[in-house]
């Protein structure tokens, strides 16, 4: 008895301690957002221009797909971090020491996971009523077929996520942004599944293809010269015309068949319980630099001096009352040494043959590819823009050398242009090789633009895992997506239609608008330290 209450109190103390975060209070305005969105028809599934009443199986269903499709992605990244957050505090130590084993932990995780999804799954519950009353469409309510497409769809991919969150953070080299990166991948491949397999449903996680299918028939039905076309997301029109559909027949087979996702949720959690350390220090690899000062071997890692430290020293000879650019240029070399510091050998192969390809490639298009690849191989060095000072604690000392906020973070923010500059180059050269068109100013927009937003979300958030999220996102929504309807979040100018290429004031305004939020922010911080 008593080992099952501290088994519940974990998770309870868990739970209440992230639904306490400001990351919490900003997701679940967004999942209120989301709501709205839906509510006034700005998201909603178009089978090319029609679209199914709003009664109680299409509401059901629509807002089905919408947890899998928005949470599926950003509920990872909400409830990642637990598991490392145990491990930085101490907390982790603490567990290690009572009676909670291994699998115990980990499950316990995975439910304080999944009861943060279900919470947010709620209130888009109580949502999908309230949008099918105000659009008054079909005014008989039935409960049971609102909520079944909620409960059988979203609920095992809820499971799924959080057990994939557990998984991760039980894998040391998947914790950080890496293994962000990489569950934006795995996520692309869920979704693919859904879209490009459409005879295996089985596999079908996010339930598009499973809904989808039963939609498209009713549609045909109603619309004999409907070809087939689906889309969920984003639209600014409206439908031309709309048709009854009565939802899916929830049958025993069809129950199992997604019940079995959350079956292999606790695989997952198994699994990760047998890769788990249990907080086990002795394993890690310890990392060792002659620059570093090492007081104690017991206090090795708290005392070392971090790079930033080392730019201080090498400019210390910077008086504090004379000009601002005095040896400005040898700090914007140290930035961008210390930006490229702990780049792998494989990734700058990667980088490498990703420009020789941007630059050589035989078409504009697949030039635009490489274009596109080069503009995200990177994000895990972008990341690291704005939030260097905070993850190794060295705010007191940088921010009480000479100019701290101007010096300092310009030259960071200068240096970040100028590798972006260079890494993206390679598209520029080739068309110069091949007598095209260079778009010099939607490519000097987009090299601006990257590491401006990079600063300014690690000025906001203090963490790189903020644009580890955002930026992938933007990225796919914008540049790497063929909808028109999106071209205005192209901010590498692929489109024709992009703000960057018709529009350019409009990026200029936002780039001068993040640096400048970043830079008060940094005053901010300085005056609270100093």
């Amino acid at each position: 008895m008593a080992r099952t209450i501290l088994f519940y109190e974990m998770i309870k103390a868990d739970f209440l301690e992230r639904t306490r975060r400001y990351s919490f209070l900003i997701i679940l305005g967004l999942v209120f957002y989301l709501g709205f969105m839906v509510n006034s028809g700005q998201v909603l599934i178009l089978l090319e221009e029609y679209r199914g009443v709003f009664n109680s199986a299409w509401v059901g269903s629509l807002m089905a797909l919408v947890i899998t499709f928005f949470l599926g992605l950003f509920g990872f990244f909400l409830v990642k971090g637990t598991i490392q957050r145990d491990d930085r505090s101490g907390v982790g130590q603490i567990i290690a020491s009572t009676s909670i084993s291994k699998v115990e932990y980990v499950i316990g995780k995975w439910i304080s996971n999944f009861a943060i999804l279900f919470a947010l799954v709620v209130i888009l519950a109580v949502a999908s009523i309230l949008i099918q009353l105000l659009h008054q469409e079909e005014a008989d309510i039935q409960i049971v077929t609102l909520i079944s497409p909620i409960i059988f769809i979203a609920l095992p991919m809820m499971a799924l996520v959080a057990s994939l969150a557990v998984l991760f953070e039980s894998i040391l080299w998947l914790r950080g942004g890496f293994g962000n990166v990489v569950y934006f991948l795995l996520y692309d491949v869920m979704l693919a599944t859904g879209v490009f397999l459409p005879e295996k449903r089985w596999i079908d996680v996010i339930g598009l293809n499973l809904v989808g299918s039963s939609m498209k028939e009713s549609a045909k039905a109603a619309y004999p010269g409907y070809s087939g076309n689906l889309m969920l997301g984003m639209n600014s029109g409206f439908a031309k015309g709309t048709f009854v559909w009565n939802g899916l027949d929830w049958t025993v087979a069809l129950i199992l068949q997604r019940a079995a996702w959350v079956f292999v949720a606790m695989v997952i959690v198994l699994v990760s319980a047998a890769l788990f350390n249990r907080f086990n220090i002795s394993p890690r690899k310890k990392t060792k630099s002659k620059k570093n000062l090492v007081m104690t071997e017991s206090t090795e890692e708290k005392c070392t001096i971090p790079d930033e430290i080392q730019i201080m020293i090498k400019v210390d000879h910077l008086d504090g009352k004379g000009k601002i650019n005095q040896n400005f240029i040898w700090l914007v070399w140290i930035e961008i040494k210390l930006l490229l510091k702990g780049s792998k050998w494989y990734w700058l192969a990667g980088m490498i043959a990703i420009w020789i390809f941007s630059a050589i490639a035989p078409n504009s298009g697949l030039r635009n590819m490489a274009y596109m690849i080069s503009a995200i191989w990177p994000v895990l060095l972008w990341s690291r823009q704005g939030v260097r000072d905070n993850l190794f604690h060295t705010e007191t000392l940088i921010y009480h050398t000479p100019y701290p906020v101007i010096r300092q973070m310009l030259s960071g923010w200068l240096a970040g242009v100028l590798v972006t500059s260079l890494l993206v180059s390679g598209v520029i050269i080739g068309r110069f090789i091949h007598a095209e068109s260079l778009g010099l100013s939607a490519w000097i927009l987009s090299t601006i633009f990257i590491p401006t937003f990079a600063i300014f979300l690690g000025s906001l958030g203090r963490t790189n895992k903020l644009f580890e999220v955002l930026y992938p996102v933007l990225w796919y929504l914008g540049p790497f997506n063929t909808q028109s309807q999106l071209a205005y979040l192209d901010f590498l100018g692929i489109h024709s239609q992009a703000p960057v290429n018709i529009q350019p004031f409009i990026f200029q305004f936002g780039i001068v608008v993040m640096l400048g939020i970043a830079i008060w922010g940094r005053y901010l911080k300085v005056y609270k330290l100093c």
